[in-house]
This record gives structure tokens, C-alpha cells and sequence, in this order.
């Protein structure tokens, strides 16, 4: 019961808002129209007293918020007395249009002789190629250029393009004195290529940077060498202590003091050869171009690999 009750004053009060939403949507329409016939008439009086330019913007928001072709035609006028004769000429043919089709013979009539007489006198522009190109007129593309185009008098930017081509522009100055203007495009000219990547300078810098690292490696190569010399000899100065004859030595410390100083002698000689060879490297790749200098060390061989040409 509860529920049947609370749907019946659901329906009691959407019945109540409707008629007032349509009064508040039927009060903003009347507003709108009355708004729209105040700018029509402040419109025509202005055009009255010879104020054209001022009356155009009011004719425009007036035809904006209520359209009608009465509106449009008073328009049509406005353009054509402030020299905007390409839409004043555009706007009288629409006026034909639409009132031929609501029954008006004579606005229909009176739009038409007002459309021959600005054809007569309306600037136009005739596209010219050798080519299919695409233009625009104003920054508008064109639909098609097999007719002249009625444009204003005044300054009009036009811009030719094709696929794979350079648009070439133009700004093209029309009087109304003019009638027939024409508008060559030259053959455009093929969009250069994209440049293919130029080399660039990284690769010295860069072999460079590697001449520097692969020498300080040397200095280190060379630095590990003298440790292990000054120790492979102070470790022979003690062995000789211990067995001034290392073959007839019987003294286990002694033995082992002569190892240590072999192991280290050696290691000393390969330490040394891996440096000189790493800093030769490092200078080869300071002073040469696109060249690979590659050290080759093992524990019996310090050497260079080189590839390229100096």
C-alpha cells in the first residue's frame, strides 16, 4: 500500500512539473524571439540612417538566434552596401532558394534580380594549373575550380598543393572594379627528399675519450708492473739472504722467498708489457681517425691488434 501511494504522489508531482518545464522552456523561446526582433529592428533603423556597418552585427545575431528569410534578405542588403558583395550575392540566392520553396514568388523575385545584379559586378577568381592541384581560398579548401569563384573585394590568401610537391601561396589583391581575376600556379616543385643522416663528429670524440681511458689503464698497467718489481726485489734481496745459492738452498723459507720473487718478477714483466702496449694503444687512437686499435694481452703475449687503414 505503502508503495502504490508513493508512486502516485511520484506521478501527482511529475503531472505538476512537466507543464512547468514546458512553460520555462516556451518563456526562454519567447525571450530568445523577442531579443532577435529587437536586434532586427535596431538593425533596419540602423541601415535607415545609412549606418551599415553598424546595422550588419545586429542583422547576423538576430538571424542567429531566431532564422528567418526576411531577416537573411535585409542581411544580403547589408553585406552588399558595405561591399561584401561575394556574400551578399551568396546570401540573395539562398533567399531564392528558400522562399521558392515555402511559396514566396515575390521575395523569391526580388532575391533573384538582386543576385543578377551582383553577379554582374562581384569580383571573381579563375584558378589556373597545369597540374591537379588542391587550393584554398582564405585558409578554406575548394570543393572545385571548374568555375570562377566570387570572392569580396580586398586582400585573399590563396595556397596551391599536391602529394609529394611544395604548396606555393599567393596573396591575391581584388578591387571591385575587377571582375575576372586570374590565379597561376607555376609547376610545383617535388618536396626535396629527407636528408639522409649526415656523420657526425661523435665518432673522434668518442675514440678520443677511449684513447684517454685505454692510456690511463697503461699508467696503471705500468704502475702494477713497479709494485711487483720493487717487491720481486726485495723478496730476492732476503731469498739471497737466507740461499745465496738458490739451487743448493735448503732452507724452506728460503725456497719459498726465491718463488715469491720469480712469481713476482714475472708478474712485474707482464704487468710492464701490458702497460707499454696500453698506453702505445692509447696514443694510436689519439692521434689516428676511424682506426681500431685493439690491445692483446694474455699471460705470455702483450701486444696490438690494429684494423682499418691510418
Amino acid at each position: 500500500m505503502q508503495v502504490h501511494r508513493l508512486l502516485a504522489v511520484s506521478v501527482a508531482a511529475c503531472s505538476l512539473l512537466l507543464p512547468a518545464a514546458v512553460f520555462a522552456q516556451q518563456a526562454s523561446q519567447a525571450g530568445v524571439e523577442q531579443e532577435a526582433d529587437r536586434l532586427f529592428n535596431e538593425g533596419n533603423r540602423l541601415m535607415a540612417s545609412g549606418a551599415y556597418r553598424e546595422a550588419c552585427p545586429k542583422l547576423e545575431r538576430s538571424q542567429e538566434l531566431d532564422p528567418g528569410v526576411g531577416t537573411q534578405f535585409n542581411l544580403a542588403n547589408c553585406y552588399e552596401m558595405t561591399e561584401r558583395l561575394a556574400r551578399a550575392l551568396s546570401l540573395f540566392r539562398e533567399v531564392e532558394r528558400i522562399a521558392r520553396a515555402a511559396g514566396k514568388t515575390e521575395r523569391a523575385e526580388a532575391a533573384h534580380q538582386r543576385a543578377a545584379s551582383l553577379t554582374a559586378r562581384t569580383p571573381q577568381l579563375r584558378f589556373i594549373s597545369r597540374e591537379p592541384l588542391e587550393w584554398t581560398l582564405d585558409g578554406e579548401r575548394l570543393r572545385s575550380i571548374t568555375e570562377p569563384v566570387f570572392v569580396d573585394p580586398g586582400a585573399h590568401h590563396v595556397v596551391a598543393s599536391a602529394p609529394a610537391k611544395r604548396p606555393w601561396s599567393s596573396t591575391v589583391n581584388v578591387t571591385k572594379e575587377m571582375r575576372l581575376v586570374d590565379v597561376a600556379a607555376p609547376p610545383l616543385a617535388s618536396e626535396a627528399a629527407p636528408a639522409s643522416p649526415m656523420p657526425t663528429s661523435s665518432s673522434w670524440p668518442a675514440q678520443r675519450t677511449i684513447a684517454l681511458v685505454v692510456a690511463g689503464a697503461g699508467f696503471v698497467g705500468l704502475g702494477v708492473g713497479a709494485y711487483f718489481g720493487l717487491s720481486s726485489r726485495a723478496d730476492h734481496d732476503e731469498a739471497e739472504g737466507l740461499c745465496p745459492n738458490r739451487d743448493a738452498c735448503s732452507s724452506r723459507d728460503g725456497v719459498s722467498k726465491w718463488n715469491d720473487a720469480t712469481s713476482k718478477g714475472t708478474a712485474s714483466t707482464i704487468a710492464f708489457a701490458a702497460g707499454g702496449a696500453l698506453l702505445v694503444a692509447g696514443g694510436i687512437l689519439w692521434f689516428t681517425a676511424p682506426v681500431r686499435v685493439v690491445p692483446n694481452v694474455t699471460p705470455t703475449h702483450a701486444g696490438l691488434v690494429v684494423a682499418g687503414s691510418l
